[in-house]
């Protein structure tokens, strides 16, 4: 049986390696602020729940396909008194005017159509916000590396730690992820799945952390972390 880490990982490499192009971010509103997301909270719900996607609740009809947007929507997360929520929830529709292929609309209230439905207790997973200057470019997904960051970790829906790091920090952060990473089935079962038989495994580790699918996923705690690589 394919683990719960796999398909939300495997759906992020097709969609970024199909089309060549980074895909558009979901957001979160974070102490008055809006920042972009390098996670994507709402894959392990359509993989619990795939009849709800807009793409199958449509039966694949009125979803626009973009190469920058595989997924067909963008969500806005928020987060009040601790507690993770959805405040919005953008389908990729036709457009009706001429000029646009097509246009992002608000459907929260159709797919999240309660206070209930819009909170997030069946989350965990640690959120990770660039919040500085973009210092480096990737072409991949979550791959650019920012100047800094802040990191949430969030267990049930709710908010257990907070963590503000340098780009330098974030980068070491996410290397002792990796160290837990390759020592899961998640790993094994993703290697498989990718490999080519020309492909080195220094070359397919190094594609897999830049993709950084897996940051969101491995718990590693933030000062845990940081005592590992002699940050106080």
């Amino acid at each position: 049986m394919r683990s719960k880490l796999l398909t939300p990982l495997l759906a992020l490499f097709i969609a970024t390696a199909a089309s060549g192009t980074a895909q558009a971010p979901d957001k979160l509103h974070l102490d008055g602020e809006s920042y972009r997301l390098n996670t994507n909270p709402l894959d392990s719900y359509f993989e619990e729940h795939p009849e709800q996607h807009p793409r199958e609740a449509d039966d694949g009809d009125n979803v626009v396909m973009s190469s920058g947007l595989w997924r067909g929507y963008i969500a806005t997360f928020e987060v009040l008194g601790n507690t993770l929520r959805i405040r919005d929830f953008e389908v990729y529709r036709p457009s009706e005017n001429r000029e646009e292929r097509a246009q992002l609309v608000s459907e929260v209230d159709r797919f999240f159509p309660t206070p209930e439905s819009r909170q997030m207790d069946w989350y965990s997973g640690i959120l990770v916000l660039p919040t500085g200057e973009m210092k480096h470019y990737v072409h991949l997904n979550h791959g650019s590396v920012f100047d800094a960051y802040t990191l949430l970790r969030i267990e049930g829906g709710r908010v257990t730690d907070r963590a503000e790091m340098t780009g330098e920090e974030f980068i070491r952060f996410k290397h002792k992820q990796f160290e837990m990473f390759r020592q899961s089935n998640a790993y094994l079962e993703l290697v498989n799945e990718l490999r080519d038989p020309e492909d080195e495994e220094q070359e397919l580790d190094s594609f897999i952390f830049d993709y950084g699918g897996f940051v969101e996923h491995t718990m590693l705690d933030f000062d845990a972390a940081r005592a590992a690589t002699g940050e106080n």
